[in-house]
């Protein structure tokens, strides 16, 4: 009588497990927590290339006095830098070899290139200009747009989570258990089962979340 009474035991006891089990995961399912969460993203775009060839000056201003603008360029050290070894008493001697010399310099064609400015959040622009014959040539910039762009996700979480475990120890028991969480607490519901001494039993834990 006493082994029939164990057998029903364990038996009810399963279903009572497979009871709350179930109606823990249908619990879990009703119980959504829905959220919406805001998401920005940068996008760069398509670069934006122009150039204007052959810009004009708004204004041109020719010294008046080219001696002492001169001899101030040589007592600075500006703009000799192609007759570092004329300069004597602040006069530039010159030869035929130096007039060809400037000719080739004026002829000369200079590129420049800086970027303006590069912000994630932004984008990015660069310029180029190109001055040939004491002229500016030619001006050009790339600018790479960034687009801000915002969206919403909805984002699903259960309130309550659900945990099947199984486990056996060095004294011969074996035990399987299935827990149910939510947020700081829980609780699980386990079958113990002793192989050694074929005995059973039924595990009813309390859960606290600390940290």
């Amino acid at each position: 009588m006493g082994s029939n009474e164990n057998k029903y035991r364990n038996y009810l006891i399963l279903v009572i497990a497979v009871i709350l089990l179930t109606g823990g995961f249908f619990l879990g399912r009703s119980s959504v927590k829905v959220q919406v969460v805001e998401k920005t993203k940068y996008i760069k775009g398509d670069s934006i290339i122009d150039s204007i060839p052959y810009p004009d000056p708004i204004y041109i201003n020719y010294p008046i006095d080219t001696v002492s603008l001169l001899e101030f360029c040589i007592k600075n050290n500006l703009y000799w830098e192609l007759f570092p070894y004329k300069v004597k008493d602040s006069i530039i001697y010159l030869t035929k070899e130096d007039t060809a010399a400037v000719i080739k310099d004026w002829m000369a064609e200079r590129i420049y290139e800086e970027q303006l400015f590069d912000i994630d959040t932004v984008g990015s622009c660069s310029i180029s200009a190109r001055i040939q014959f004491n002229r500016l040539r030619g001006l050009s910039y790339t600018l790479v747009p960034v687009t801000k762009v915002v969206s919403t996700e909805i984002v699903k979480e259960s309130k309550y989570h659900l945990y099947l475990g199984a486990g056996i120890s060095t004294n011969g028991l074996l035990l399987v258990e299935g827990s149910m969480f939510e947020q700081n607490w829980g609780f699980s519901l386990g079958y113990s089962y002793n192989y050694e001494r074929k005995l059973s039993g039924v595990i009813l834990t309390v859960h606290r979340k600390l940290f």
